[in-house]
């Protein structure tokens, strides 16, 4: 059983990888927002084993976010999935699991 988070400001980006990661029968519940601070109460209401985080977002941006999420839910991974290479080093204070480039390659 595996619960998913997608938040990312990008209403498109979110659809694409809500399709794609409902592909994974391994999958059991994806939770999508535009925001870390909705994220945040996602990560409240239900268990979250993996979040797919954007680096620029409103409000809080993906490492900011990663970081209340990991205060609530330790055991939750990141990858983050951004256009921007530069917030790379910075990523990994939080640890996470991977670094995505947009465009996605859904391959």
């Amino acid at each position: 059983m595996i619960n998913v988070l997608i938040c990312d400001d990008d209403q498109y980006m979110r659809k694409m990888l809500r399709k794609i990661v409902s592909e994974n029968t391994s999958i059991t519940n994806v939770y999508d927002t535009e925001d870390g601070i909705k994220a945040l109460d996602i990560v409240q209401e239900h268990i979250i084993n993996i979040a797919l985080l954007d680096m620029d977002m409103p409000k809080l941006n993906g490492i900011e976010t990663a970081k209340l999420i990991s205060t609530i839910s330790p055991s939750t991974r990141f990858v983050f999935i951004t256009a921007h290479a530069d917030y790379a080093l910075d990523s990994f204070t939080v640890h996470p699991y991977d670094y995505l480039l947009k465009p996605v390659d859904i391959d």
